[in-house]
């Protein structure tokens, strides 16, 4: 078994709603020697503190109907075709596929022999319940409570129930399709920040003295002290190679030619050019280095050649901050956000007990019909029609939704917000006053 770990990242895939990170927060929060879990929905990840087994933890995300890999500093970028190709390869999406198709042959085939053909409904209901069914009880199991796979699950399988086949397959395979595209547009806004880490070079050319010459070996020393067998040589100059940014060490030099990014936070030694910052701090002018400035990963050369003195460690430089404090930004949840939150947590038990009490309470008190009858629908039909009118998927997957997005499109053109509060105050300002300069000022 691996050894246990004081602190976890990992990134979760499956994730496409606010309810699914508090299902992966209780239920591994629940883990035997777990202190605190924490799951980021804008960003997809999961950190984990105590002293818990690696295996363990991914374990229990997959039994709770997720999947998790180690976080990766790198960001590949993807083609909207690549982002659609993988939104296909999920589990769940292609069972939703599977089900859609169902659907849609069942519906021809009606349609060609005026006939319902209950068989092809119920099969494509089945393959569209079954992942929002898993949801459902992991939340269930997790401690998270109700939640709208349950409401659209007690929904499908009532439906089933009394026979309305094709109504119980229509309603839970459109709720699966539409939990597939909210995930795409959240990958899609995860995406953007990811691409942060792109403003910066993932190589850097490192200026280092030749060591262990195979060339120079056996030569007399300069200072008659032996022959040179291994170490720094005393002949050959400073070579030049190129190395990735996470291997440098503080102290290092690296060499930034003219027109290209500088790949990490530094000190210049050698060398003076006009640098744009406007990637990482937004001023539009190009600003003068010279031995002794201080420059930012992500910012470009100018017109000469430096020789820069790594100052910070890859994770640890300007852009890896500036990329957690837009992470954390989107974790921050708006006071809208907070309210729907509370809001559903009472509301959804209460659809729930609703329904049931619209079931029962005419057919007990009222002499009403429980099922169908050639007169009409019964009044259990009409509790699961409440059940599914009343899901507050929409209202709860909205709020996060639009935050994410709206911070991530402005992360991509420049422009940094602290989080959904600062978003929603903004979108109160009526008038922005800037000089002539284009200085904002309070």
């Amino acid at each position: 078994m691996a050894n246990p770990t004081n602190n976890l990242q990992l990134h979760i895939s499956g994730m496409d709603c606010a309810d699914c990170a508090r299902t992966l927060e209780k239920g591994v929060a629940g883990l035997a020697g777990v202190t605190a879990c924490r799951v980021n929905f804008a960003t997809a990840k999961m950190e984990v503190a105590g002293r818990v087994d690696r295996a363990t933890v991914i374990q229990r995300i997959q039994a709770l109907g997720y999947d998790a890999s180690e976080t990766s500093g790198r960001y590949q970028p993807r083609s909207r075709w690549q982002h659609l190709v993988e939104l296909v390869r999920r589990p769940r999406n292609i069972f939703t596929l599977i089900g859609a198709l169902f659907l849609a042959i069942a519906f021809v085939v009606q349609w060609q022999i005026s006939t319902p053909v209950p068989l092809l409904f119920l099969l494509g209901g089945l393959f569209g319940l079954y992942f929002p069914a898993r949801a459902g009880w992991a939340a269930i199991r997790s401690g998270q409570g109700l939640d709208m796979n349950v409401l659209m699950t007690l929904a499908a399988v009532g439906a089933f129930a009394i026979g309305e086949y094709a109504e119980a397959a229509t309603v839970i395979v459109l709720f699966s399709l539409g939990k597939a595209l909210e995930g795409y547009t959240m990958e899609r806004a995860r995406d953007s920040i990811r691409s942060l880490t792109q403003l910066a070079p993932a190589r850097a050319t490192v200026r280092q003295p030749c060591i262990d010459c195979q060339g120079c070996r056996g030569r007399p020393l300069p200072d008659g002290a032996g022959v040179y067998t291994d170490g720094p040589c005393p002949w050959c100059e400073a070579h030049e190679r190129e190395v990735p940014v996470e291997t440098l060490k503080i102290g290092d030099r690296i060499i930034v030619k003219p027109g290209e990014r500088i790949p990490m936070d530094g000190r210049v030694i050698s060398g003076q050019a006009a640098v744009n910052q406007a990637p990482i701090t937004g001023e539009s002018v190009p600003v003068t280095k010279r031995p002794g400035s201080d420059v930012f990963a992500g910012s470009i050369n100018g017109d000469q050649l430096l020789e820069i003195e790594v100052t910070h460690l890859a994770e640890d430089n300007t852009l890896s901050r500036l990329i957690y404090l837009v992470e954390e930004a989107q974790a921050q949840k708006t006071p809208a956000q907070r309210f729907v939150d509370r809001f559903a947590r009472v509301y959804t038990p209460a659809v729930v007990v609703g329904a049931a009490l619209v079931a029962v309470v005419p057919p007990l008190f009222f002499g009403q019909p429980f099922l169908d009858t050639p007169a009409g629908p019964g009044w259990l039909y009409r509790a699961l029609t409440l059940l599914v009118i009343a899901c507050p998927c929409a209202l709860v997957i909205a709020t996060p939704v639009t935050v994410v997005s709206a911070i991530s499109a402005a992360a991509r053109r420049g422009v940094l917000i602290k989080g959904g509060a600062y978003l929603e105050m903004l979108g109160r300002v009526q008038v922005v006053a800037f000089d002539k300069t284009v200085t904002l000022t309070q």
